[in-house]
């Protein structure tokens, strides 16, 4: 009868040690899936934006004019322009792909930007990036994971001072 009892709380050790494992993977998985990961790309949209903002610091715009808008793949599309800068025209100049150019039709004036010396090639300027959304969905997942790892905790340290666990009296217990 000893022994069975011996056999019982080695295999539930062994158990124990299988959850451990696997909840330290768990926990090192989600921590570089929710934490280092949103913020490499926080780092990464942070680097965009102040190149973005030298950019738009040291040029000079003008006023253009959409004459035409492609789709490019599923979710992007492309402005062409014309614009006038110092007597010289600059006719369908593609500005490039942009998630928010579905708002601009046809003969919608626009602001553009550009270096003196290169006037062809011009850009608008990006909508402001949400930051604040890279954090939301991993900030979720990283509470209710905290709040689960918390509870298994406290269940292991509950059944850790209880002196039946591992028992077949504590196994009788559990189920009446």
């Amino acid at each position: 009868m000893k022994n069975d009892e011996m056999q019982e709380k080695s295999s539930s050790e062994e158990v124990s040690v299988k959850n451990r494992i696997g909840g330290t993977m768990l926990l090192v998985g989600g921590t570089l899936l929710f934490v280092v990961l949103p913020i490499f790309l926080f780092i990464l949209f942070l680097t965009n934006d102040i190149s973005d903002r030298e950019y738009f610091a040291n040029t000079i715009t003008a006023q253009a004019t959409v004459v035409r808008t492609e789709k490019h793949k599923r979710v992007t599309r492309r402005l062409y322009v014309d614009y006038e800068y110092e007597g010289m025209q600059y006719r369908s100049i593609d500005l490039g792909k942009s998630n928010n150019a579905d708002h601009y039709k046809v003969g919608d004036t626009v602001t553009v930007y550009f270096y003196p010396d290169s006037p062809g090639k011009a850009r608008m300027k990006p909508d402001p990036e949400p930051y604040f959304a890279l954090l939301i969905f991993p900030g979720g997942i990283l509470t209710v994971a905290i709040i689960g790892l918390v509870s298994k905790h406290r269940e292991e340290e509950r059944k850790r001072n209880d002196p039946l666990y591992g028992t077949s009296a504590y196994n009788k217990d559990k189920r009446t």
